[in-house]
């Protein structure tokens, strides 16, 4: 399921200190998955912790002027500048919160979580560490995805159907799946999504089948058929059956 499946990555190139989650473990919605660790974490902390510093001097900086243009003593000029230096230090700080966010940490989770150099990689979602492509003390880059996490409570079925079949589709219909890996067992599904456009090598359309995995057999990448009843549609198409066919053999 698309919507229950997630990639787990960095942005930015980091080492691993740490490794919390196993492959296969069900894992919450924001439970902490590795520990990384990089030096350009502990500057871009120090970065924001500068930045709002700045912004604190400027903004009681221009509280003073305020106070003293009221009393006659500090001419408009000087509270223009004020102004104008607060603005730059807030922008300082909104550019080295968003450095510091890259990291996927807050200034808040930062504290918390200890050491400047370090920060937590945490599940986006619920569900079964499907993937688990890091170990302790390697060096991770952003184009590699570190775990991958899914949901497996239901899972998508896409099957091809031609395309005369394909318009007689129902969206909601049901379905029922058989999989080569359970012989004698059929699984009911629910016509979810049916494709708008058409292969024109093999002239079919994908049809996505939503499965109930209540008892957790299936599994994603498994082989599976379906039948789907066909509605009517306007005009006659002529069929004959499988059986009728004449095959004859090349090389006699």
């Amino acid at each position: 399921n698309e919507d229950a499946f997630a990639e787990v990555g960095v942005q930015r190139s980091a080492r691993v200190t740490t490794v919390l989650a196993a492959l296969g473990e069900r894992v919450r919605a924001g439970q902490a998955l590795a520990v990384l660790e990089t030096a350009d974490l502990g500057r871009a902390r120090g970065d924001v912790l500068l930045a709002r510093t700045r912004v604190e001097l400027a903004r009681a900086r221009l509280k003073r002027k305020r106070a003293l243009a009221t009393e006659k003593v500090a001419p408009l000029r000087e509270i223009e500048e004020a102004s104008a230096d607060l603005a730059m230090a807030e922008a300082k700080l909104f550019s080295a919160r968003a450095s510091l966010g890259a990291f996927g940490v807050t200034e808040k989770s930062l504290a918390a979580e200890g050491r400047a150099t370090r920060w937590v990689v945490r599940s986006p979602i619920a569900g079964a560490v499907l993937e688990r492509n890091v170990v302790r003390g390697q060096y991770v880059e952003p184009s590699r995805a570190l775990f991958r996490v899914g949901d497996l409570s239901r899972l998508w079925l896409v099957v091809q159907a031609f395309e005369r079949d394909a318009v007689r589709i129902a969206l909601g219909s049901g379905a029922r799946v058989s999989l080569p890996a359970l012989p004698g067992r059929t699984i009911d599904g629910t016509v979810a999504l049916i494709g708008l456009m058409v292969d024109s090598r093999s002239r079919t359309t994908p049809v996505r089948i939503d499965v109930k995995n209540d008892d957790g057999v299936l599994r994603p990448g498994m082989s599976a058929s379906a039948w789907v009843p066909l509605g009517t549609a306007k005009g006659n198409i002529l069929a004959i059956p499988a059986a009728a066919g004449l095959f004859i053999p090349f090389g006699f």
